[in-house]
């Protein structure tokens, strides 16, 4: 099949060539112009490509509109960054630019009519995400001066089109610019692969099996040809048609005329059979005199009705020249009756193109309409849960309020409770031998830098929970347990107070304390005024420091008496 080439440079053969393997590309025009005239991507539209058509000129997008209405077609400018920026438009020419020093050298060395006005650039980044597709497989870029600022628009570590062309000479010059803006390309993952004259042809490096399309310019094996070509043949091809169906109606017609003429040629016969009787009579009128008036009076009959035959042929003549002005005249109104069709379905196609974009923005309403109801019901449900939620944390403040207030109260018992104790053990501390005040000194200073503490911090104490306070106990329980001496010394200090020691051991109960050996005065032997205390199950060096204690005791004793 015979590839039709738009394309000002043969672009569109070029890009043919790498990616006919491809059926329903995509493709994405930053700068599209003309949806026909030197189009880069006309052809692939014609054969079920589809893209994006950037065109920030009002005349060239109306076209595109009218000729792409498949396409996804945008009324912007491309930039690095989204903002209004001036455009200067060079009316009729596709040499519209964003550069104003380009604007004014078109002005001055070719007096074109500049109109400048404010435009939105977006980003060609924001563009791609808005209308997003898996593959982009070529990108042509022609913004006249500004690419640039094209290039960094778009980040090509997310959207990678397969080719990337760009117009690299300044407008309407042979004077090449690409330096100023090739770099942004190859460092980031494209290699140069083609220059025509006019556009540099760039490939990713994951696509670089398509380098070899890139070989040679467009050549006879490319089988295309331009669509003016295309175009003059078609012409021909119809002028051939019209030629071939006038030979036809002029074929017609000789054969009109020609039985016109054989009518003509049997009334000449007529006539002439008319002119021989005519004659045969005059004999007779001269043979027969007496039969001349009744002669005559049959000729003058006879040539009467001659008149009327050539009367007849006359009107059958004038017959034949109005069938021929109809004809020409049916001939002219089926031509205008075929350009109003024609223009009667230029017209039904805009009115349809006219309907899918009503209804394709009534469906949108529609969804918008839809999502708007959708975002009310879910803005009603997070209500609803916040109201309950505001419910559920006044509840949860009151039971809070409820326990801290608990908690106070039973914090100030403790409080009281360990003064209680620290008093009682301060008593204790004063009334024993040294020895056995040197391990004491150890479970009293405990308690004094608890006490301390809990006095500098006494806010903190305050909103200690209960369990925090039994904690504290218990570790100074398990402690004295597991330390025979200090227990066995502060189980005697506790015999003194029984309401300290029956909390104390409902507290040991209750943490499983219980189990570990205690030391009771039903375990010691009493033998004079001296307890005997079984010291099996001690470690060597508890048994000589109970020793050491014991003979300290005696010595207290004898210095005593």
């Amino acid at each position: 099949m015979t590839f039709i080439s738009y394309a000002q440079n043969y672009e569109d053969v070029i890009l043919h060539r790498a990616l006919k393997h491809i059926d329903k590309g995509f493709y994405i025009d930053v700068g599209a112009n003309d949806p026909i005239i030197d189009s880069v991507t006309k052809a692939f539209y014609d054969i079920g490509w589809r893209g994006i058509n950037i065109e920030p000129v009002s005349e060239w997008f109306k076209k595109l509109q009218q000729n792409r209405p498949e396409d996804i077609n945008l009324q912007l400018a491309v930039g690095a960054r989204k903002s209004e920026v001036n455009f200067f438009e060079l009316v009729g020419t596709g040499l519209s630019t964003m550069d104003k020093s380009i604007a004014k050298r078109h002005e001055k060395e070719h007096d074109f009519e500049i109109i400048e006005y404010k435009i939105l650039a977006v980003r060609l980044t924001t563009i791609c995400e808005q209308h997003p597709h898996t593959d982009i497989h070529f990108l042509k870029i022609d913004v006249e001066g500004t690419e640039l600022s094209v290039l960094q628009g778009l980040d090509l570590k997310k959207i990678r089109p397969w080719i990337i062309v760009v117009e690299s000479t300044l407008p309407n010059s042979q004077e090449e610019n690409y330096e100023e803006w090739e770099y942004s390309l190859t460092k980031r993952g494209y290699h140069y692969v083609y220059f025509d004259g006019l556009n540099r042809y760039y490939v990713a490096d994951e696509h670089e099996e398509l380098d070899n399309a890139f070989t040679a310019p467009p050549n006879y094996f490319d089988f295309f040809k331009r669509e003016s070509e295309d175009r003059i043949e078609k012409e021909n091809q119809k002028l051939e048609i019209e030629q071939d169906a006038a030979k036809i109606n002029f074929q017609q017609l000789e054969k009109h005329a020609k039985q016109v003429e054989a009518n003509l040629a049997d009334s000449h016969h007529q006539y002439q059979r008319l002119e021989t009787h005519t004659n045969s009579l005059k004999e007779e009128i001269n043979q027969t005199s007496s039969k001349l008036y009744e002669k005559e009076s049959k000729l003058q009959e006879l040539m009467l009705s001659q008149q009327e035959i050539l009367l007849a042929q006359m009107e059958k003549e004038t017959q034949i020249q109005e069938n021929i002005t109809t004809i020409t005249e049916n001939k002219k109104t089926i031509e205008n009756l075929q350009s109003s069709f024609a223009d009667s379905k230029k017209q039904n196609k805009l009115l349809q193109v006219s309907f899918a974009d009503s209804e394709q923005e009534y469906q949108q309403l529609e969804v918008q309409t839809q999502n708007l109801h959708e975002e009310i019901d879910r803005s009603d449900k997070l209500l609803n849960e916040k109201d309950k939620k505001i419910d559920f944390l006044n509840k949860e403040q009151e039971t809070t309020k409820q326990k801290i207030d608990e908690l106070n109260q039973s914090s100030h018992h403790w409080w009281l409770e360990s003064e209680r104790l620290n008093k009682e053990l301060q008593s204790v501390y004063q009334s024993k031998p040294w020895k056995i005040s040197l391990f004491l000194k150890n479970l009293v200073q405990l308690f004094k830098r608890g006490y301390q503490f809990m006095k500098c911090q006494l806010i903190w104490v305050i909103q200690l929970p209960k369990r925090a306070v039994r904690w504290l106990l218990v570790k100074v329980m398990s402690f004295v347990i597991k330390r025979p001496k200090i227990r066995a010394s502060g189980m005697k200090l506790l015999r003194a107070h029984p309401k300290l020691e029956g909390k104390l051991r409902q507290l040991a109960n209750a943490q499983n304390l219980g189990a570990v050996q205690t030391i009771d005065i039903e375990n010691s032997h009493n033998i004079g005024n001296e307890a005997i205390i079984d010291t099996s199950h001690l470690t060597p060096r508890a048994r000589l420091i109970l020793g050491e204690i014991k003979t300290a005791i005696e010595q207290n004793k004898q210095m005593a008496k």
